[in-house]
């Protein structure tokens, strides 16, 4: 028995010697690689077996619980493609332990050439090769045995370095963008040369958290490179969120925080719909080129942005809160902004509440007509406040533009086209010293304007612009003058007024209703006003204090002065000077023109005036204007003055044209005494003359008074008749003049008898009068003519000829 038990006990012993020596010897087996190696491709074939995709591994080098090395790992989908390889493995082995194998730390895993393709196939759209392989693997491990309570795995890894990595996403279920190779195709990307380092590696059932520090790649299909990602990273099956970020792309920078919601990965290809973006940015810098490799829309604007705020939403539609954009030279906008139709800016809906923002309209040249550009380059950097609703071309702004042209405050329906005859804008407008003759290019006519009120109109363009307004004008400079409370309610189409216009002014009061047009070639006015007072001089029409109120009925077909014909009808008129008022019941003035001759009448109770000839107004006005000068200077006869004119005068060529006037001159002398209190001239008077000018200008007139009294001198049947000439460019003046009057009255000196016209004899030094008293006479010098002398007194009256002074007289009768 003991022999027994010792035999038993020695085979025991023998058989623990011999599992010993087996479990030694298999352990260093294990520590070889080949051997590993072996085991490790005999386990990838049984894989490739069960899961009917291949997986290959090269080679294999474990050193229990504390290093693993994995080299030419690869796995190919079910048609023999790529879906993931890595070069080399490297895992450092921190925790671990075959008596409780639920703890796994891994140090660090270093993946040299990692390669990762997603591709979705054309017909299998609703999976990928990686969720294909994903299922094959469950199948093969079986449901899980939810009856068992089993112990949670650790698995934790400090972190994981890239080296030289590749990751592709092919959709060949859908085509190639058309910008592929320019621009980023979400559905069709490769991104390689990445390199990066994850620490902080968080597991938490399906979710990655992890520290990105310097991620770089370059998408290789558009050249799009990423020169730096580094976050604090945390990644889920419905969202990818990344903190304390600092990501570059090209020469773009954005900071601080980003947030991607799907609802799965594959949302990416279909970005600008499926991706909800929240951000909140730091001062972060983006250049259109950078971000054209993501939205195409944007390749040709070529600008660069600085932005801050926070953002959420889609790109197609999302809100911002406290955005802070500057942009351009002088851009600078700040309020919340929500838009709802990117990357195609153009079809994009904004709503828009601004403060304290600047839009420098040298910054948007490229998005507004060529035709528009001059507006906006006048209106220079516009401060913003307010509310703006609506697309870039069509909006609603309810706010206040503090232009370098002035200040604009609105809440107007703005819609902008590309042929500026066809925008519109509805709404209420307020402003403030606007420099609107500035703004439309002409400040000869109208300069600042004032206003509160009402318009509705269409067109940008004189031409084109159908308006109607109701408006308040408190202050507005037109030809000259500021007027101020002007009320208009009227349209204004195809430049063309129709309406009413009150002016309650210190200068003038009226009221007025009726047409103005003013489209080039049909200019014409039909107004009916009611005019209370008007300061002409004030207003800067005369340069005498000259006063009028009146009722107008005006009619009549031009802008220009030479180009008016019609009438202008005066009724109950009020004509006031230095204080004194006249009334006048009737003034009307017709001009007309037919052959080339114009006809202007002019009728009331006090004259009625006729002119007619080839003549133009502005010509003749110059003219007249002129000859008064060259008279002047010939009767001062300053030689030095003289000669200076003419050698600056600008030799040109002289029209021909001829007026015939005729005056009859009714009841003036109300009028008359306004302006010289001392004159009065008899009723019902008639004057004619004509002026003729050419080669040499020739002007006369002639009349008969039947009475004229000035102060305290009287004449009585008076005829009088005058004639001057002159050639343009010579200072010579040649005159001659004639008065014949019946009866003369001076005070204190009795009645005279009759003054005669005198009839010129002889030539030279010897010109003689002949008729009664003509042997009694003044002998005269060279540069004198005797134009006439009365017959009792015997004085002669002589002119000067050339450049002697005029007016001087021989008295033979000591009076």
């Amino acid at each position: 028995m003991p022999r027994f038990l010792s035999v038993i006990l020695k085979a025991l012993l023998g058989l623990v010697g011999l599992v010993l020596l087996l479990v030694i010897g298999l352990l260093i087996a294990l520590r070889i690689p080949t051997v590993q190696t072996r085991l490790v491709q005999r386990a990838a074939t049984v894989l490739t077996e069960k899961l009917g995709q291949p997986v290959r591994i090269d080679r294999v080098d474990i050193r229990p619980f504390s290093r693993v090395l994995l080299e030419g790992v690869q796995v190919l989908d079910r048609r023999g493609n790529e879906l993931f390889n890595i070069g080399r493995a490297d895992a450092d082995i921190s925790l671990f332990s075959v008596f409780d194998p639920s703890h796994l730390h891994v140090g660090k895993l270093t993946l040299e050439e990692p390669r990762f393709a997603l591709i979705t196939y054309a017909n299998e759209p609703d999976s990928t090769n990686l969720s294909q392989f994903l299922s094959a693997v469950q199948r093969l491990v079986g449901p899980s045995d939810t009856t068992k309570v089993s112990k949670p795995f650790d698995f934790q890894i400090e972190s994981i370095g890239l080296r030289n990595g590749r990751f592709i996403l092919d959709r060949r279920d859908e085509p190639r963008a058309p910008t592929y190779g320019q621009a980023v195709d979400y559905a069709h990307m490769r991104a390689d040369s990445i390199y990066a380092d994850f620490s902080n590696i968080r597991l938490v059932g399906d979710t990655v958290a992890a520290r990105i520090q310097g991620l770089r790649t370059i998408e290789s299909n558009s050249n799009t490179r990423v020169r730096e990602l580094s976050a604090a990273m945390v990644y889920a099956p419905k969202f990818w969120e990344f903190a304390d970020l600092m990501l570059r792309v090209e020469n773009s920078r954005i900071s601080n925080y980003l947030r991607f919601d799907y609802n799965r990965f594959l949302n990416f290809a279909d970005f600008n719909d499926s991706v909800q973006v929240t951000a909140r940015l730091q001062p972060s810098r983006l250049y259109s080129d950078d971000i054209a490799k993501f939205a195409p829309q944007i390749e040709d604007l070529n600008e660069t942005v600085l932005i801050s705020g926070q953002a959420k939403g889609y790109v197609r539609r999302f809100n911002t809160k406290n955005l802070d954009v500057r942009y351009g030279r002088n851009t600078h906008v700040v309020g919340d902004i929500s838009v709802d139709g990117l990357p195609n800016f153009t079809e994009s809906f904004i709503e828009a509440r601004l403060r304290n923002s600047v839009v420098d309209g040298r910054d948007l040249r490229r998005y507004i007509p060529p035709s528009g550009r001059g507006y906006v380059d006048r209106l220079g950097a516009v401060k913003l406040n307010g509310h703006f609703l609506g697309y870039y071309n069509d909006f609603v702004a309810n706010g206040s533009f503090d232009t370098q042209l002035g200040k604009v405050v609105s809440d107007v329906n703005l819609k902008f086209k590309t042929d500026p005859r066809y925008s519109s804008y509805e709404g209420q407008i307020k402003t403030t010293d606007f420099q609107l003759g500035r703004l439309l290019g002409d400040q000869s006519v109208i300069r600042d304007v004032t206003m509160n009120g009402r318009v509705q109109g269409v067109g940008f363009t004189k031409e084109a612009a159908r308006v109607q307004a109701n408006a308040t004008v408190q202050r507005i400079w037109l030809n000259g003058y500021r007027y101020h409370n002007i009320a208009i309610n009227g349209n204004f189409r195809q430049q063309a007024f129709q309406g009413k216009v009150s002016v309650n002014d210190p200068n003038v009061k009226l009221a007025a209703n009726g047409t103005v047009n003013l489209r080039t070639g049909a200019e014409a006015f039909d107004l009916r006003a009611d005019v209370d007072r008007a300061n002409l001089r004030a207003l800067g029409l005369t340069n005498q204090n000259v006063t009028l109120a009146t009722t107008a009925d005006v009619q009549f077909q031009g802008l220009r002065l030479d180009e008016l014909e019609g009438r202008v009808l005066l009724r109950n008129s009020r004509l006031g000077y230095q204080g004194n008022t006249v009334p006048i019941d009737t003034f009307d003035i017709v001009s007309t023109r037919q052959d080339g001759q114009r006809l202007t009448t002019l009728r009331s109770e006090v004259l009625d005036l006729r002119a007619k000839g080839n003549f133009e107004y502005t010509r003749v006005i110059d003219d007249v204007q002129r000859l008064i000068e060259e008279y002047r200077l010939n009767f001062e006869s300053n030689d030095a003055a003289i000669a200076n004119y003419y050698r600056r005068k600008r030799l040109r060529p002289t029209p021909e044209y001829q007026i015939d006037l005729d005056l009859y001159i009714k009841q003036a002398n109300p009028v008359l005494q306004l302006f010289v209190p001392q004159l009065t001239v008899s009723d019902y008077s008639r004057v004619d003359g004509s002026f003729r000018n050419g080669n040499t200008s020739i002007f006369t007139l002639g009349g008969h008074f039947d009475e004229i009294r000035y102060d305290s001198v009287r004449v009585q049947d008076t005829d009088f008749s005058l004639t001057t000439s002159k050639l343009p460019n010579q200072p010579e003046v040649l005159a001659q003049a004639s008065i014949t009057s019946a009866r003369q009255f001076f005070a204190g000196a009795g009645r005279y008898g009759e003054l005669l016209r005198g009839r010129r004899v002889g030539s030279g030094e010897n010109q003689l009068l002949d008729g009664p008293g003509a042997n009694q006479y003044h002998q005269p010098r060279p540069d004198q003519r005797v134009v006439g002398f009365p017959t009792r007194c015997r004085t002669a009256y002589v002119s000067a000829v050339g450049r002697e002074p005029a007016g001087q007289a021989v008295d033979h009768c000591g009076q």
